[in-house]
């Protein structure tokens, strides 16, 4: 969970440095949001991927995915997707989820994106909506475009 101020924080970094897409209702109400970054404005990301011969100048990642809880399975995730994909230039895009988060992945798997094999990461949260902190380990998945 995050307040206001740090959403906004994060939001601004997304639209300074790479491109934020906004899914909105009829009525107006942001439902749903993507970001996409170049791949050197996410350094821990670039780093643990770079021995691996990934060519930084021509790698986005995709920074965020977020839908309202009551409108996911609704095919608006995969369209923040793919539209963020047909707004890419360069030829590689790669996204990191959670290991257990078999939606994302069957998500970014139906959309050609396969697992870089023997790549993962430990990440400590301490946004959880328990507020309780906890390690989540994630994977990387790839897709040229």
């Amino acid at each position: 969970s995050f307040n206001d101020e740090e959403v906004r924080n994060i939001f601004n970094e997304y639209v300074r440095d790479g491109m934020l897409f906004l899914a909105k209702s009829s009525a107006g109400d942001v439902i749903g949001f993507g970001a996409a970054l170049p791949f050197r404005k996410a350094p821990d990301i670039a780093q643990k991927l770079e021995i691996r011969g990934s060519d930084l100048d021509c790698t986005w990642y995709m920074a965020d995915l977020g839908v309202k809880d009551e409108l996911r399975n609704q095919g608006i995730g995969r369209s923040l997707v793919v539209t963020r994909l047909n707004q890419l230039s360069g030829n590689t895009v790669v996204m990191r989820t959670s290991v257990d988060n078999n939606a994302s992945r069957s998500l970014y798997g139906s959309l050609g994106f396969v697992q870089i094999p023997n790549v993962s990461q430990i990440v400590d949260r301490d946004r959880t909506i328990e507020g309780l902190p906890t390690t989540d380990k994630r994977i990387f998945m790839s897709k040229r475009l």
